[in-house]
């Protein structure tokens, strides 16, 4: 879970590790790449789009599915980045969205 701002970020790690899953967070790219570079295992990244550093979540995600093709990618914004987003296979969530759209999401993921 990538996001900056804490809330989001505890709230959303919070729920997926309610619904069984194993949350890394991250407020940054650069924090997340450390992390997917690492032993740990990981099978889906969520990341905001507006964040500091040098890369943005739009910037992470294709970057994650180019380097790790494996790794789903779920990107969530309150703005329009439909355009921006050119892979099918990443999941772009409008903000505010419910968060059973997400875990049905990696649910349907988990069941391929």
């Amino acid at each position: 879970m990538v996001d900056d701002a804490i809330g989001a970020r505890l709230s959303l790690s919070s729920l997926l590790r309610v619904a069984g899953y194993t949350a890394y967070e991250a407020s940054d790219a650069a924090q997340a790449l450390v992390l997917m570079e690492s032993s740990l295992p990981v099978d889906v990244l969520v990341t905001d789009v507006d964040m500091p550093g040098a890369m943005d979540g739009l910037a992470l995600a294709e970057h994650v599915r180019r380097r790790w093709p494996a790794v789903a990618v779920v990107v969530a914004s309150a703005g329009d980045h439909t355009a921006a987003v050119r892979d099918p296979e990443v999941l772009l969530l409008r903000k505010p969205y419910k968060p059973e759209r997400l875990l049905d999401h990696l649910e349907e993921r988990r069941l391929r």
